[in-house]
């Protein structure tokens, strides 16, 4: 069987979103599975929803867990749930403003006040418009689109599709821990826990090497003199007409 959807580099945002929707569902259907596994009204709930496949050949019994995992993983993907998360989180507020936004600046010659770094900082709508026109439209993972070298925007997309997956698994893996403090015996308990502290570990981890891939794809912009005009430009213009 291929697992290149969950376990292969991507390549571009699509299958960054086809990795994070496969890992949430492969997420939820275990925590689902351990809480009905040690929930009595749980296991009856979701016995009830058992799905049976029928073939001339063989049946396929389907755990009631599957469907509400299915269910869970279409609308975090439909939903965009880990921006749901990073928005409330503030993670790529900053990691963009002191990781690509700040150092592209003060690279192109372009110094940034302390209070256009608060109106950056505060305004979404002003942070997308610079990435879109100092950022993206150099490192775009579309095809052909890219300005620099594809391999620094195929290391650093696929660090940030891990940090997403460990990302929603933080989430699931608080959520099962508080259900299993008041439904569930203690020693249980220190299972999520475990799998939330793995989960904070491992997110740690991926961020520095997101940091070092946006280090990289920065570096490979800034490495043209036209480019540092055009992103001096850039800023100019945003930060006056906003």
């Amino acid at each position: 069987m291929n697992f290149t959807f969950i376990l292969g580099r991507v390549r571009n945002y699509p299958e960054m979103l086809k990795k994070i929707f496969w890992w949430d569902f492969i997420v939820v259907s275990a925590a689902l599975w351990f809480l009905e596994q040690n929930t009595p009204f749980l296991n009856d709930t979701l016995s009830r929803l058992t799905v049976s496949l029928k073939t001339p050949a063989f049946v396929i019994d389907f755990p009631g867990f599957v469907i509400p995992a299915i269910i869970l993983a279409i609308v975090s993907k439909v939903w965009k749930f880990h921006d749901r998360l990073s928005d409330v989180l503030g993670i790529r507020q900053r990691f963009d403003l002191f990781h690509v936004l700040m150092p592209l600046a003060k690279n192109s010659r372009y110094d940034l006040t302390e209070a256009q770094v608060r109106w950056i900082m505060g305004s979404k709508r002003l942070r997308k418009l610079l990435m879109s026109v100092v950022f993206y439209k150099y490192a775009s993972s579309g095809e052909g689109a890219a300005v620099i070298d594809r391999h620094y925007i195929e290391q650093a997309l696929d660090q940030w599709s891990w940090y997403w997956v460990f990302l929603d698994a933080a989430f699931v893996s608080m959520i099962t821990m508080l259900v299993s403090i008041f439904f569930i015996p203690f020693f249980y308990f220190l299972i999520p826990l475990a799998a939330l502290v793995l989960c904070c570990l491992m997110l740690v981890t991926v961020k520095r090497l997101c940091v070092t891939y946006a280090e990289s794809e920065v570096d490979q912009i800034l490495n043209d003199e036209k480019r540092k005009s055009e992103i001096k430009e850039a800023f100019q213009h945003a930060l006056q007409i906003e």
